[in-house]
């Protein structure tokens, strides 16, 4: 396993998200500082993630070293406005500096692309702004580079869980 310099690897976990409160808030926290835009707040952030879990096609996972949370990924029915023919998503695929090129993100984008395939879905989406290198090795595949006034351009994938 890679990993970052001076980091030492350790086994991680991976959970349900939503069944740990602070947990939630940590995920939604990170969300808000990586991808959140105008308007967004912590509250709102929260509050959609709660109603994302609520429905059984969504779920999400958070990964915990001991117990700190290093990371978290969901599966969504919706996670771009222009594009609603496409789905399920997966979203928000975020893990802790301190803990990237440890595996802990291939193995939540395992996990939710294991959640869509156990739902019967044939494919499943993503959008990244620069990590299509980090998805491409793990099989997915270019749909698109969307250009978006006042952003910087996303690219969609796709691959069949």
């Amino acid at each position: 396993m890679s990993g970052n310099p001076g980091i030492e690897p350790k086994a991680f976990s991976l959970e349900p998200l939503g069944e740990d409160r602070e947990a939630l808030i940590l995920y939604a926290t990170w969300g808000l500082r990586q991808w959140g835009g105008p308007g967004d707040t912590l509250g709102g952030r929260i509050a959609r993630i709660e109603r994302t879990l609520q429905t059984e096609s969504q779920t999400g996972f958070i990964a915990r070293m001991g117990n700190e949370c290093v990371g978290g990924a969901m599966l969504v029915d919706e996670d771009l406005e222009e594009r609603r023919d496409l789905h399920p998503w997966l979203g928000g695929v975020y893990v802790s500096e301190a803990c990237r090129g440890l595996g802990v993100g291939s193995a939540l984008v395992r996990a939710v692309e294991g959640q869509a395939r156990l739902r019967g879905h044939g494919r499943l989406f993503l959008i990244t702004p620069d990590r299509q290198a980090f998805y491409a090795a793990l099989g997915w595949r270019f749909v698109a580079v969307m250009d978006r006034p006042g952003r910087a351009p996303i690219t969609i994938m796709w691959t069949a869980p």
